[in-house]
């Protein structure tokens, strides 16, 4: 055995090897680890000491022993050393979950795909049906139509999502939406599908603005219809913003996925296209199951209020906070965080673990739970006080009384003199 191996204390590998022997002999536990039969006999005696792998061969064979602890939480895992940066990034890329399960699904799809006109003449292999025909053989032609209808506007649509002036159309949609101060009235949405210039930049106040027509400009209805004649969006009368905010998240979806940055994420090499499933590699994904073996030495068990709410950023740049006028779909909301829960785990493998976990309220359940890897023991107070300063978090902990509540707990202080 190296030198550098990690070892477990006495008194956990006597557990561990008590539990493996309990199950199976001496004799084999020995041989499943690889070492001869007298040490297995020095390690219940307390003499000799474990080491983690020796430790995870038998966790793997025979379980937790049942006088250790195993906390199971489904969560990130953090260093502490990339935290704010590490928040953003999973949050971005849960998002990401939630807007790929909300475009692929059949209702969104149809949804879309009902606000698309498109002249039937112009498709290909489509064939009128006489209303008073209700032979079987017009009940196929009809699901024809009705596959070759589906197939067409979304060829349209995707050469649409695609087109910069599109583009250019969403970044205004989305400014003007999402601007507290316009009035969205009828006035507001005829100008915004109809006048609204997509295709040239002006420069207004330092600030660049695509929705000053010019003397030759292209509005939203003028871009279907560059894409192809008779092809049109037509939103709902009643309630037109919710449609458009539909366009523009699949939109700015589109052009997310063509710049390959979450490519990891969703395996996307070919371009996006609509109506096909985005399939997420789950295996990518920052939350996962974990088992702390070992036992909590701190467990603040209140919910702390942070001084100011702490807002996800959008992945899609579409933030509806400052405009109440503006309703978005649940996939397209973000997670604000205004109280956390903290506790410290200490394992047995001599590291701390520290747990947070974020509420959107004081009668909520937390929407999402961290769990903060500490590298260095030594720094752990120190970091501890500065995770709750991160989070911008009201309270009144010290050093000294973290400290004490470890202690108690039977967790290991650095830089204290033990006496036994």
């Amino acid at each position: 055995m190296k030198e550098t191996e990690t070892k477990l204390n006495k008194q956990i590998s006597k557990h561990y090897i008590e539990h493996a022997c309990s199950i199976s002999s001496s004799g084999q536990v020995a041989k499943e680890l690889g070492i001869e039969a007298p040490r297995v006999s020095e390690i219940k005696a307390g003499r000799r000491r474990l080491t983690a792998d020796e430790a995870q061969v038998l966790k793997e064979l025979y379980g937790t022993p049942s006088q250790s602890e195993g906390h199971w939480v489904v969560a990130e895992l953090i260093d502490f050393d990339s935290l704010s940066k590490s928040l953003v990034d999973n949050s971005l890329v849960n998002q990401l979950v939630k807007v790929s399960e909300f475009v692929n699904s059949e209702e969104f799809i149809d949804g879309i795909l009902s606000c698309i006109r498109v002249e039937e003449s112009r498709i290909r292999g489509y064939e009128r049906v006489q209303a008073v025909d209700i032979s079987d053989k017009s009940k196929g032609t009809e699901q024809k139509n009705k596959r070759l209808v589906r197939e067409y506007k979304l060829k349209l649509l995707n050469q649409m999502l695609s087109n910069a002036y599109f583009k250019n159309w969403c970044d205004t949609a989305v400014r003007l939406l999402t601007d507290g101060s316009v009035k969205k009235d009828f006035s507001f949405i005829d100008k915004l599908l109809y006048t609204k210039d997509v295709t040239t930049p002006t420069l207004v106040n330092g600030s660049v603005q695509r929705d000053i027509p010019n003397a030759d400009f292209t509005n939203l209805i003028g871009l279907c219809e560059q894409i192809e004649p008779g092809f049109a969006l037509t939103f709902d009368s009643y309630y037109p913003t919710e449609d458009i905010i539909r366009f523009i998240a699949l939109g700015r979806l589109t052009t997310l996925l063509e710049s390959q940055t979450f490519s990891h994420i969703v395996g996307a090499h070919a371009p996006f296209s609509f109506g096909k499933q985005l399939n997420i590699k789950p295996e990518r994904l920052p939350k996962k199951e974990y088992v702390i073996v070992g036992k909590c030495v701190w467990d603040d068990d209140r919910l702390l209020r942070l001084r100011e709410p702490m807002t996800e950023k959008s992945l899609l740049q579409i933030d509806a906070t400052s405009s109440s006028s503006l309703i978005l779909p649940e996939a397209l909301e973000l997670n604000a965080s205004k109280y956390l829960s903290i506790r410290l785990f200490y394992t047995e493998q001599y590291k701390y673990v520290v747990e947070i976990q974020l509420y959107p309220d004081e009668i909520y359940i937390s929407h999402r739970k961290i769990l903060i890897d500490i590298k260095e023991k030594e720094k752990l107070f120190p970091q501890v006080l500065d995770i709750l300063t991160f989070f911008n978090v009201e309270h009144h902990h010290t050093v000294n009384n973290i400290k004490a509540a470890v202690a108690k707990e039977g967790g290991y202080i650095p830089s204290a003199i033990y006496i036994e």
